[in-house]
């Protein structure tokens, strides 16, 4: 295991960073990734500011400060090697100087608030999720009102961490709202790529305003797509892959990350999925399979190959120290160099 939590780096999700719940309930990171409750407020019961300058907040970043992670699994955090998401959350304590009460808002602002998603993947969802009403009724009566000013200094907004934002109205009427308020802010897209083309990011407004885009691809050949996205296009998402890959080249999109949640199914094809990575210039998000507690198409010790306990776990490892962790180091090695 490589760990980038050291003396010359720390994580900046805490002074830059939240993730915004369905419920109202604000995080910094994503909340299997902490041993106790992560959460810091709720956004439909307190003011941001009580909720980002909370003595929770501020204790987390006094710990932070110090290179102490008393709250964090930072194990799996370390799996989650990216292009975006290495030069966001790590940087040199030497060169900024960072205080436990925060005189600005977050820079990243990433919405975790709508589930709905056109497809099921298997380490997602059973079934395909539709937002209820309420639920839509709720966030929308309050994007102007809560919602918008959370974002008066942020440089980028992820959308949308819980579902796929380009087929969901909801995540969709988000969008134009915030680009219609803070035309400079750039987005960060977290996609299974089906519908992330010209048409539809035009259609947003925001084209010419990616940051960054996630597309889960999780497998480097169509059968085992078929297997884990279910309701998927492996051969639409490769197409509009070389859109995105286009945008990279003309600079009107800084990375484009190919993710792969790492399971039994799909393991033996990670030397695969690294050289279409290399040959497309995409950087990789490998992550761990997590139990978010959801009912799946398969049970999650079957799923789980990362598990020393797991009959596959031995030739995991022999993929994982082969191809995995040069990658990592060598991704990480670039990036920091290039900061």
């Amino acid at each position: 295991m490589i760990f980038f939590f050291n003396k010359n780096n720390f994580c900046k999700a805490p002074f830059e960073q939240i993730i915004i719940q369905q419920n109202g309930d604000i995080n910094f990171c994503c909340p299997p990734l902490w041993n106790e409750n992560p959460v810091l407020g709720n956004i439909f019961n307190n003011p941001f500011e009580e909720i980002w300058n909370s003595e929770k907040a501020k204790i987390i970043r006094e710990n932070t400060l110090k290179n102490r992670y008393p709250d964090c699994k930072y194990e799996l955090c370390n799996m989650r090697v990216s292009g975006d998401s290495i030069i966001k959350s790590f940087i040199s304590n030497k060169q900024i100087k960072y205080k436990a009460k925060m005189s600005t808002y977050p820079k990243f602002v990433i919405f975790s608030n709508d589930y709905e998603c056109n497809v099921s993947c298997i380490t997602c969802r059973k079934d395909v999720y539709k937002n209820e009403v309420s639920d839509i009724t709720k966030i929308q009566e309050n994007i102007e009102k809560i919602f918008l000013p959370i974002l008066k200094d942020a440089e980028i907004v992820m959308i949308n961490q819980s579902g796929e934002a380009l087929s969901s109205k909801l995540s969709r009427t988000m969008i134009k709202a915030i680009s219609k308020s803070y035309p400079n802010i750039k987005f960060a897209l977290l996609t299974n790529g089906i519908l992330c083309n010209r048409e539809n990011l035009a259609e947003l407004g925001i084209e010419e305003k990616i940051s960054s885009v996630i597309v889960s691809l999780n497998a480097a050949t169509k059968e085992t797509y078929d297997k884990f996205v279910i309701g998927g296009n492996y051969e639409l998402v490769i197409k509009n892959l070389k859109y995105l890959k286009e945008k990279m080249k003309s600079g009107t999109c800084n990375c484009v990350i190919i993710s792969f949640v790492i399971t039994s199914i799909n393991y033996k094809e990670i030397p695969e999925f690294i050289q279409f990575a290399k040959e497309n210039g995409f950087y990789i998000q490998f992550l761990h399979y997590v139990d978010w507690g959801v009912e799946l198409r398969y049970p999650t010790d079957y799923l789980a190959v990362h598990k020393p306990t797991h009959p596959e776990f031995k030739n995991y490892i022999k993929i994982y120290k082969q191809y995995i962790i040069p990658y990592m180091k060598n991704s990480f090695d670039y990036l920091k160099h290039s900061q």
